[in-house]
């Protein structure tokens, strides 16, 4: 039920991406009879971040008392390739 309920909220919401800490973004395995990652990356062509590190992204944040930022991160250019690390940054 939830995993229907996030993929219309996604949608509706129109994400330009969307990242999380765990190591998959969506719970695994799925009850449903489709997987988040196949609405996410092939239908909607929005980029998938996982494995970051958001405890120290919070504790910088804290830190420096900036609680807004500005986040980009590029894929590896290989031609072909389907997956790449997050390589991301956080400007304050």
């Amino acid at each position: 039920m939830v995993e229907a309920y996030m993929k219309d909220w996604l949608h509706d919401c129109y994400f330009a991406a969307v990242g999380g800490d765990a190591p998959s973004f969506e719970r695994w395995p799925t009850p449903e009879s489709y997987y988040l990652h196949e609405y996410i990356l092939a239908l909607w062509g929005m980029p998938l971040g996982e494995m970051l590190d958001l405890e120290k992204l919070s504790e910088l944040a804290k830190k420096n008392k900036r609680w807004t930022f500005f986040f980009s991160s590029s894929p590896a250019n290989m031609p072909g390739g389907v997956s790449s690390h997050v390589n991301a940054t956080a400007i304050f």
